[in-house]
């Protein structure tokens, strides 16, 4: 399992305290933007990164809820295995809507190391930030009917397999780039063929930064004999 840090505050209340919670998580949901208004061209198809959609766990981006607070969300630990969720699909007061963004991203060392809190950015937490996609969920046609295929990576031939209920057909990398992804499972880049990775002892590493020494503040004239200048 990972882990997310969410910070909430109440909106227009400074005064407030700052609630901080850990989330265990399995999956990253994602927000594709929505579809413009008013388009150039009628096949006009838009079009977004996934690192723009992964601002949202940067710790800085704000979430208004319902009830008037405001989220910051970040990244505390990443798992061996991530899956990312986009809400391509939301109901109105009539019907089921699709977004059809298409977002892109890539396919190998899709890196998450701006978007570790803080407190856990120093490489002892997450020694390795780097993630492979493995497999891509994708819709296509419309919201309420549709079909439905997946884009597998085989590791031991490196190719890449698109299945849609019985068939299955090697692909190209750019074909899974270009799909309508849905749902998208990563593999951390030190998981090995036989699925082992290298655990991390959150214990230890929590123990090794509380043990750091406190530095004092140091007068100026201090610093200048040492070379330092403040300006």
């Amino acid at each position: 399992e990972g882990e997310v840090v969410v910070r909430t505050s109440l909106l227009n209340d400074d005064s407030a305290p700052t609630l901080e919670k850990k989330e265990a998580t399995m999956f990253l949901t994602l927000e594709p933007p929505p579809e413009p208004l008013f388009k150039d061209q009628r096949d006009f198809i838009p079009r977004c990164q996934l690192f723009v959609m992964l601002e949202k766990f940067n710790g800085e981006t704000m979430h208004t809820t319902v009830k008037g607070e405001v989220k910051r969300y970040s990244l505390r630990r990443l798992p061996p295995y991530l899956i990312m969720v986009f809400k391509r699909f939301k109901k109105n007061n009539f019907a089921w809507e699709k977004n059809p963004t298409i977002v892109e991203f890539p396919v190998k060392n899709l890196d998450l190391k701006d978007y570790l809190a803080q407190e856990v950015a120093d490489e002892r937490f997450n020694p390795e930030t780097r993630y492979d996609l493995v497999s891509s969920i994708c819709h296509s046609g419309k919201p309420e009917a549709g079909s439905y295929k997946c884009f597998v990576h085989h590791s031991p031939s490196q190719q890449w397999q698109e299945i849609q209920d019985l068939r299955v057909t090697p692909v190209l990398p750019q074909v899974v780039a270009l799909a309508e992804s849905y749902i998208q499972m990563y593999q951390r880049v030190d998981v090995q063929a036989d699925g082992s990775f290298s655990e991390v002892d959150w214990e230890a590493a929590l123990e090794h930064v509380e043990e750091q020494p406190v530095v004092d503040d140091v007068a100026p004239e201090d610093l200048a004999e040492a070379g330092i200048i403040i300006g």
